[in-house]
């Protein structure tokens, strides 16, 4: 049997991108680049002879790789709640050749539960929390993998994965990756993109559930941040580092802790009274800090202290658990 990461690269190999994507890559809106699809399938670990429920296709891409992965005897259900996506996916199939994925369009909590059991079930878009119903549509001992906002916080997604166990999820682990948030009908909004405070002129937000009721604090701190100055970026630090620093300090959860954005860049850092400093996560590890001797600056730099006295922990090493809510669970990081 071959390994999943070689299984993986000759998916993609077998995968004509420009049929699904179009050759310029933008047939669809919000496709994700084949390297993090590849290493979340990884994850995921399909193998020949595999049912799996994919939820979000998309621009059909993934469900061809996943169609790979099963092979001749497995069979792949490829669902969306667009319907225009489904028909446009079910058609390239078709041309590609591909005839053991069944394209379904329907809301994405619900799943398919005339198709189950899966043996894997992966979603390409963030539910507001591990659904219920795809629990009871794995197979004993399968695998699930879906992002998951990790806080009621912008920017604070993950993946987790699971194994489906006694009808609840089981052996949590997390990894990196983000996914857009699921279209309704009914799911309800847990990752706060509507910001405790925005400031559109300048392209700016800033994000905590502490502020959400107290958007006079939330509006003068997100201005003092977009007034802020930049600092030189803290030694070491780049991407996909600033990322496990961002899901360390999720889990951390330091007094103050707040998400931002400005213009294109995006961050996580804490709040000391009217004082505020951001680490960015992206473009770059550069500060935003509102003076070079802000008491927020000092705790945010303390913070990096303690995460690299802790081994410099990233995202994949953190403990998340299962803490059951309505219709599901929430993941718990530690």
């Amino acid at each position: 049997m071959a390994h999943p990461c070689d299984a993986v690269d000759a998916a993609v190999e077998a995968v004509d991108e420009a049929h699904y994507r179009g050759r310029d890559g933008r047939a669809v809106d919000h496709t994700t680049p084949v390297g993090v699809i590849a290493r979340h399938l990884r994850v995921l670990d399909v193998r020949p002879g595999m049912r799996v429920l994919e939820i979000g296709t998309g621009s059909g891409m993934s469900a061809a790789l996943l169609a790979e992965l099963v092979g001749p005897h497995g069979a792949v259900v490829s669902m969306d709640i667009r319907g225009r996506l489904v028909e446009r996916a079910d058609v390239l199939h078709r041309e590609a050749g591909y005839t053991g994925i069944v394209s379904i369009s329907g809301d994405g909590i619900v799943g398919a539960p005339e198709h189950a059991p899966f043996d894997r079930i992966v979603a390409w878009t963030t539910p507001d929390r591990i659904p219920r119903t795809w629990v009871r549509q794995t197979v004993e001992g399968g695998r699930v993998l879906h992002p998951l906002a990790m806080a009621a916080m912008t920017y604070s997604t993950a993946m987790v994965s699971f194994t489906a166990a006694k009808g609840r999820p089981t052996d949590l682990r997390l990894h990196r990756g983000a996914y857009v948030r699921m279209a309704e009908p009914y799911n309800e909004r847990f990752e706060a993109d509507d910001a405790a405070a925005r400031d559109t002129g300048a392209d700016a937000y800033l994000s905590a559930p502490w502020l959400h009721d107290r958007p006079e604090q939330a509006a003068e701190l997100l201005d003092t941040l977009v007034h802020s100055s930049l600092y030189e970026a803290e030694e070491g630090l780049d991407w996909p580092t600033t990322d496990h620093v961002r899901t360390w300090l999720i889990a951390r959860n330091p007094e103050g802790l707040v998400s931002a954005g400005v213009g294109n860049r995006v961050g996580y850092g804490v709040v000391d009274g009217g004082h505020i400093a951001v680490l960015g996560v992206l473009p770059d590890a550069r500060v935003m800090a509102d003076a070079p001797d802000s008491p927020a600056l000092k705790r945010l730099r303390g913070l990096l202290d303690e995460w690299k006295r802790a081994g410099m922990p990233e995202t994949e090493a953190l403990s998340v658990e299962a803490v059951a809510v309505e219709d599901g669970w929430q993941a718990a990081v530690r």
